[in-house]
């Protein structure tokens, strides 16, 4: 009696108890995973921007090692003795445009980003991070306009951040924007250092409509370093059947 009633008992246990594989499958939850978090500092000819970011990454292909996602990046930036020149598409020609001279101007920017990933190995990524849209802010500063063969050339003139950021692709584009190259390393599961090459896109409105228009835009190449920390990580896996080997 007590052998048939284990050999029933058995084969219930067995079908309530899930394999490895279909129970690391069903407990992988995708919005669990990859919520990166990062301060970063970047330096440019007469630039200092720091800013601090969230990023949401998907797996998406390639047994985890592309990723793409979508973030929100907050910045500060100090501007030193910098110039801007009318905007391309307010230019009568090419070759034609005013220079405003900024002895210095701090400002404020809130930014949606879009970011791609690939894993190179366990330890290392590569990756794109793209500013799309936002707004910028700050306080008004003075500039010195500077034009040939014009009756202003020379005056002092009010400044303020273009308030809208968008991308919109070369001379059309709008606001404070960064778009950035960068290397990611992994000391630890949680913990990543991250370099970039960047390229930063700034606009300033000058209150009073000059010789070509009241938009100057500067473009920089730039460097910056960033710590960061993800509190779940999803790594590349040769197969879907080899999840529960990092998935805790």
């Amino acid at each position: 009696m007590i052998l048939l009633f284990l050999s029933v008992l058995r084969p219930l246990g067995a079908q309530n108890t899930p394999t490895d594989d279909s129970t690391t499958i069903t407990r992988f939850k995708p919005w669990k995973y990859n919520h990166l978090v990062e301060l970063s500092v970047g330096v440019g000819p007469h630039l200092v921007i720091s800013s601090v970011a969230w990023h949401k990454m998907f797996d998406v292909a390639w047994h985890r090692r592309l990723k793409l996602g979508t973030g929100i990046r907050i910045g500060m930036t100090n501007m030193f003795d910098r110039f801007f020149t009318t905007t391309p598409i307010d230019r009568p020609s090419p070759t034609v445009f005013d220079t405003l001279s900024v002895p210095f101007h701090s400002m404020y920017s809130v930014n949606l980003t879009l970011n791609a990933d690939l894993a190179l190995t366990k330890w290392m990524d590569i990756g794109l991070a793209v500013d799309i849209v936002g707004v910028s802010f700050g306080e008004s500063a003075d500039a010195r306009y500077l034009a040939t063969g014009y009756s202003q050339s020379g005056s002092k003139q009010t400044i303020k951040p273009e308030i809208l950021n968008l991308l919109a692709f070369s001379h059309y584009n709008k606001g404070s924007l960064n778009n950035s190259f960068y290397l990611r390393f992994w000391p630890g599961m949680n913990l990543f250092v991250k370099t970039a090459f960047t390229l930063y896109h700034s606009a300033e409105a000058v209150q009073q409509t000059l010789q070509f228009g009241n938009r100057y835009t500067g473009y920089t190449y730039m460097g910056s370093i960033s710590v960061g920390w993800t509190p779940f990580r999803s790594q590349m896996t040769k197969s879907t059947k080899k999840l529960h080997e990092y998935i805790k």
